[in-house]
Parts: C-alpha cells; structure tokens; sequence
C-alpha cells in the first residue's frame, strides 16, 4: 500500500480547519439551545405572578446559566487549541495503539465532564470510536471527516476505526501533556518533518 507523505504544515492545516469545525459546532448549538431555553424563562416570569416569579424562575435561570457557563468553557479550551497550534507549540508523537473500543454515547450527551471537553461530539443515540494508546491514553475520532488534507485517505470516523489495528503505531498531533487532536496510522502516513 502506497503511503502518503505527512507535514508539519499538512497536519498544522488539518488541525485548524478541524479546530473551527468544532467551534462553529459549539457556536450553533449554543444559539439552539440558547434562544428557546430563554423563552421558556421570559415566559415563566411573564405567566407566574410576579411574588413567586423570582423564587419558580431561579432553577431555570441557574441551569441555562451553566449550560451556557460549559459551552463558553468549551470554546475558551478550543480557541486555546487554535493558539497553540497557530503558533506551532504542538508535537508530533509516535505511539503505539494498546485498544480500540466503540462506545455507546447517549448518556455521555448529559454528562457535564464530557460537555467541557476538548472534543465532545454531540450526536444522540450514535456511537464514538475511541483508540487507546500507550503513552498518551485516550482519543475519540472525530465525527466529521478525518485526514481532510489527504489526497488519497480522507475517511469517515468508522473508517478510521476499522483500519486501526490493536499494536499499530500511530502519528499523534499531542498539545499539553496528553491532549491528543489528531491521529494518523503510520501504515498510511510517513511524517517528514518541514
């Protein structure tokens, strides 16, 4: 099988205009989610007399506010990304796939841990394909297209996941410590450095 040549400045490109895909995400779902639970709280204060309003309206005001509170985290986190990785301070790693598992995600959906994390996907009912590396521990695919900027290997998440074999090693663009944003199969890709 023919490998494709991998870059610094191609994995740099993919992992902005995966950045912004996932920030446009964040954006849109903010706006549904933001303008209808308004309403619903602009009529309770309107529909209740006004002694109770304050006290029946707390609740919904409080959980819009950290819902919201978690979608501005998220995007904070996301633009950070997008810094670090503008300004070249990611690595490219080398490290070894010990599992791969798919995982059911429609209680994750509620959870508060995965709302503010770098890459929740927020499909319901779907299922997220997530590998296991040695080194640098959890990666979830990405839902949108993988290696955009391949000319021969760009595939769906569930593409990326049948072709990961458990003991493949893998190209993995890492920021921080262990946050990983993007893997590449080395029996794909070969990284040649700029």
């Amino acid at each position: 099988m023919k490998k494709e040549t991998l870059t610094r400045e191609k994995i740099k490109q993919e992992l902005l205009l995966s950045l912004y895909s996932d920030i446009k995400k964040i954006l849109i779902h903010f706006l549904i989610f933001l303008l209808p639970a308004s309403a619903i709280v602009y009529l309770g204060f309107k529909l209740i007399s006004f002694d109770f309003s304050i006290f029946l309206a707390c609740l919904p005001i409080s959980c819009v506010l950290i819902i919201c509170f978690a979608y501005i985290i998220r995007a904070v986190i996301l633009y950070r990304y997008i810094y670090l990785v503008k300004t070249d301070n990611f690595r490219i790693e080398t490290d070894e796939c010990v599992d791969k598992k798919e995982i059911y995600a429609r209680w994750d959906y509620y959870g508060f841990k995965k709302l503010i994390s770098a890459y929740n996907h927020y499909y319901f009912d779907k299922l997220n394909y997530h590998l296991f590396f040695m080194v640098n521990g959890d990666y979830c695919i990405k839902r949108n297209k993988n290696y955009v900027c391949s000319e021969m290997y760009t595939m769906e998440a569930k593409g990326v996941y049948r072709y990961a074999e458990v003991g493949d090693e893998f190209y993995l663009a890492v920021v921080n410590k262990n946050t990983i944003l993007l893997v590449y199969n080395t029996k794909l890709f070969d990284f040649k450095e700029n």
